[in-house]
């Protein structure tokens, strides 16, 4: 999901579409929020109730500070690791950003447990909400694969982002960027 933002546009001017699932079924709050939801790409999706996101707020605070004797130690200290075995890893970029980046086959062997689970729903909840708009589009099951190219079957590469924005650099944040997934599940404290 990608938003090109007009430059005029202030961040807390923009309102999109709500939408949350009810029942197993992904509902919107109007067909027309439903509509608007496919042409832009985006919409707000309410946490739902099975999915703790906490342990994912807690690393997103602390993954890239250093190791010290507290109670976040499985938190800290990420970008001391070498992630041989990721394409993707851990990586300090001029842009203001310190990035972790680790592929869903990872995610276990790097992450506390409540992460790595917490990690695995919002995937699931991803190939969820591909499979709920193919359907609400009428799209047939049987070209989601190809149209996807694998990421509704979880057979294309998945992986999670961690950015933390060092405040002392003078730059604005991450550049001007398209995600390279198919669907992309963001937590979003609004």
């Amino acid at each position: 999901m990608y938003v090109q933002m007009d430059e005029s546009i202030h961040v807390d001017e923009i309102s999109f579409p709500k939408a949350m699932i009810v029942n197993g079924e992904l509902k919107f709050e109007s067909e027309s929020a439903f509509e608007y939801s496919i042409k832009e790409g985006v919409f707000f999706l309410k946490v739902p109730d099975d999915i703790n996101i906490e342990p994912g707020i807690r690393f997103s605070k602390n993954f890239y500070r250093e190791i010290i004797d507290n109670e976040l130690n499985d938190y800290i200290g990420y970008h001391l690791l070498k992630y041989e075995d990721s394409i993707l890893g851990y990586s300090d970029r001029h842009d203001q950003v310190e990035q972790l980046q680790l592929e869903l086959s990872l995610w276990e062997k790097y992450f506390p447990e409540e992460l790595a689970s917490l990690l695995n729903k919002m995937n699931d909840l991803g190939l969820y909400i591909i499979e709920q708009v193919f359907r609400k589009c009428g799209i047939k099951q049987e070209y989601w694969d190809t149209i996807t190219g694998g990421a509704s079957k979880g057979t294309a590469l998945q992986y999670c982002i961690f950015n933390h924005y060092r405040q002392l650099e003078r730059h604005s944040g991450i550049t001007k960027h398209k995600d390279s997934g198919y669907v992309t599940v963001l937590y979003s404290p609004e």
